[in-house]
């Protein structure tokens, strides 16, 4: 048994990617809502409304939501506290033996690493995502050593649940076998006005002072939000397959640069 759990709270278009991409490795994503941003704002639950909608519908039996009701706190207190709540409530569903797939919703990997990951059953996995930002075929290059580079994470984690350290192995993202091929990482998605609105909730408050002007002038030209990296155009046929077989109408909803 293979539980996707993770927090929820804005990119219903990525939350779709991750449903399709990893529909032939999981058994059940666990969604955890809160009533507020991390930045405390109010909230309306998302996923009641969105499974209503017919490109949802078939993940109905699928999807398990858990709604938390957070109290104002420092921001970074509140990413953390919904994580821990992410972690224990796919513990609580999950069977002897089971794996939970364990990070962001917009943090997406590939089916196949997946596949690979549960080959052997002995060890934890880190799958790696590569960031992509602003569109879904815009890829964040470093550079390092006058050389650039793609900028890659190791998350999300394939973890045992009966493992008795699995709360360390989350915090430590550090543990673990490296898992390949890479998946995406897809921030910041859905045109300058749903760019905007995240950056008003999310746990980076440093970020909720620039305006939507600002905002929409790095969407335009394609600048990193904190001035990391570079910017590049990916191939089709690296994007996840759902965005390749939907094309068209990605790049008639101008996520695709």
């Amino acid at each position: 048994m293979i539980i996707d759990a993770f927090p929820y709270g804005y990119g219903p278009e990525v939350l779709l990617i991750r449903l399709h991409e990893l529909a032939d490795v999981v058994d059940r994503h666990v969604i955890v809502e809160a009533d507020r941003t991390f930045a405390g704002k109010p909230r309306e639950f998302a996923w009641p409304t969105l499974v209503e909608q017919p490109e949802f519908a078939p993940f109905a039996d699928k999807v398990t939501l858990h709604k938390v009701h957070l109290e104002p706190r420092d921001p970074w207190e509140q990413e953390e506290h919904l994580r821990d709540v992410v972690l224990d409530t796919a513990l609580g569903l999950a069977r002897p033996s089971a794996r939970i797939l364990f990070g962001d919703h917009d943090e997406i990997p590939h089916p196949d690493a997946v596949r690979e990951a549960l080959k052997d059953e002995h060890y934890d996995a880190r799958l790696w995502t590569r960031y992509h930002e602003w569109h879904l075929n815009r890829r964040a290059v470093l550079k390092a050593d006058g050389r650039p580079h793609l900028w890659e994470f190791r998350q999300p984690l394939l973890l045992h649940a009966d493992d008795e350290r699995v709360g360390s192995l989350v915090r430590a993202c550090q543990t673990g076998r490296d898992v390949f091929p890479t998946g995406w990482h897809l921030t910041l998605q859905g045109g300058p006005d749903a760019c905007y609105d995240k950056l008003q909730a999310t746990a980076h408050t440093e970020l909720q002072a620039l305006t939507f002007g600002e905002v929409r002038r790095m969407h335009r030209l394609g600048l990193d939000i904190l001035d990391r990296c570079a910017l590049e155009i990916v191939p089709t046929d690296e994007l996840p397959a759902f965005v390749q077989a939907n094309l068209g109408d990605y790049v008639k909803r101008g996520m695709i640069a």
